[in-house]
């Protein structure tokens, strides 16, 4: 049975605010799944027509929802539901495919580019390459549930064997391993606070200055030799890495 549309007039005689109502009615409309998935709300001056309330007074009930965190306002696109970010620890960075797997989501790579090309000077210096010679690079940009979240920028060390047209929607440290042989055991890792640049906009999908989390990551086999360096950059609203610290026996 379709659900009743929650958006119709507002009775004034039932003694409830305004804003009171309508606070209730769009909790009601964005309990339903197409709201639950990502849809925009309808506009503000429609949705306060149907409801027959002011604008004023509709800005002050969605207000409410923004402040709970229920409702996400972007500018220049619109109001919609606020999904709450994926929580994943840090110490599961050997397969994020399968780590999301496992909390339910199917991460799929909305775009790809792999080739080989020589890397920078940073990026040689922390692989053990020479200056000018070529590495691995892909450039993937993943998400889930239809959503751009994560923008994985990978070099890969040459010794892997590695062509650059596998198929990089499984995991990565599986294709490696099955490549060369050479399995990853660790990782040097920085996290950092970053803004959405030019080309992060376009591909994850947000507003430019939008708070990102960026992880830079060295990934090395049991001898110390490096495999991958990479810097991950997450979209703030969609991502949550947890860390737990232990203090040192006394």
């Amino acid at each position: 049975m379709k659900p009743k549309n929650p958006i119709s007039k507002i009775r004034r005689s039932t003694g409830t605010p305004l804003h009171r109502e309508a606070e209730r009615r769009i909790r009601s409309l964005i309990s339903q799944p197409e709201y639950r998935n990502g849809a925009l709300l309808p506009n503000e001056i429609g949705l306060a027509a149907k409801l027959g309330i002011s604008r004023h007074t509709l800005r002050s009930a969605i207000g409410r929802l923004v402040t709970e965190g229920l409702l996400v306002r972007t500018a220049g696109l619109g109001t919609r539901v606020c999904q709450k970010p994926v929580r994943t620890d840090v110490n599961a960075w050997s397969s994020f495919t399968r780590e999301m797997a496992r909390l339910g989501f199917d991460v799929v790579n909305f775009a790809q580019e792999a080739g080989w090309e020589a890397p920078p000077a940073e990026v040689a210096a922390k692989l053990g390459l020479d200056p000018g010679v070529p590495a691995l690079h892909l450039l993937r940009i993943r998400g889930w549930e239809g959503s751009p979240a994560v923008v994985a920028d990978s070099w890969l060390h040459p010794r892997l064997g590695l062509s650059g047209d596998e198929d990089f929607s499984k995991p990565l440290y599986e294709i490696v391993q099955q490549a060369s042989g050479i399995r990853p055991t660790h990782s040097d890792e920085e996290i950092s606070a970053a803004c959405a640049s030019q080309p992060m906009t376009g591909m994850l999908g947000v507003q430019p200055g939008t708070p990102l989390l960026s992880r830079r990551r060295l990934v090395l086999d049991a001898e110390g030799q490096a495999i991958e360096f990479n810097i991950n950059t997450y979209r703030g609203d969609a991502y949550v890495l947890h860390l737990r610290l232990e203090a040192a026996p006394a």
